[in-house]
């Protein structure tokens, strides 16, 4: 499908748009969460379970896809993109008729950027972005480090410390990506060939849920941080 079709079709759906990214990852999630619940709550054939919990996977590789492409539509349309940052980016090619259509329905360079590319995997998202942003996406982001703090409680003594830990973008990418190409590898094999290679359980497939959201959460706050420092705001 052409990035112009794309966007457009993705302009339908409504629950899959948000000026805050990690809200698309929730909505995405938010059906298939209700459906595994019920799967494992009722006296299903074991093998029933396991389709359910392969099916959940799946949704999060699209709950995972729809957040990064939406991170990419949100953070370019609230920029000025540099021109050297256009011209270096091999995803967009587009006819006189296609330009036609682009202003004719006013489609933004959010829009046509995000659906240039695949966010299919951890390997997409590091070749999409690092194209995009002109930076080795995952080598930056090992080199990172967050303070982790707790959220103070309203009945707490203020004698009593807070918890505040440190944690690099190197442990993050370290505990997250494997269970996250599980994800993929599971999905590619229930959607492309028998269905039946992978058993997992549901403490596993809540664990790659998470990982998932860990990794897109601070990743993606980390590149916020960059844009904020590199393209100046609308």
């Amino acid at each position: 499908m052409k990035p112009i079709e794309k966007a457009l079709l993705l302009r339908k759906s409504a629950h899959l748009r948000s000026k805050e990214p990690m809200r698309v990852f929730q909505n995405r999630m938010r059906e298939p969460e209700r459906l595994l619940k019920l799967a494992e709550q009722q006296p299903l054939a074991q093998r029933t379970r396991q389709e359910a919990r392969r099916q959940y996977l799946v949704c999060v590789c699209a709950a995972f896809e729809a957040y990064w492409r939406e991170f990419v539509r949100v953070n370019i349309d609230r920029r000025i993109i540099p021109e050297r940052t256009i011209e270096r980016l091999k995803g967009l090619t587009f006819t006189l008729a296609d330009v036609h259509r682009i202003l004719g329905r006013e489609l933004t360079l959010g829009e046509l950027i995000s659906c240039s590319y695949s966010f299919q995997g951890l390997d997409a998202v590091n070749v999409a972005l690092s194209e995009i942003l002109q930076i080795r996406l995952f080598s930056q982001f090992g080199d990172a480090r967050f303070l982790v703090r707790e959220e103070p409680r309203k009945n707490r003594s203020s004698q009593e410390p807070l918890i505040e830990s440190h944690i690099t973008g190197k442990h993050i990418l370290k505990s997250t990506c494997p269970a996250i190409a599980r994800c993929f590898a599971i999905r590619h094999e229930t959607v492309h060939d028998t269905g039946t290679r992978y058993r997992v359980s549901t403490r596993e497939a809540h664990r790659i849920a998470h990982a998932t959201w860990e990794f897109n959460m601070f990743l993606g706050m980390h590149l916020e941080h960059w844009f904020e420092k590199q393209w100046r705001c609308r």
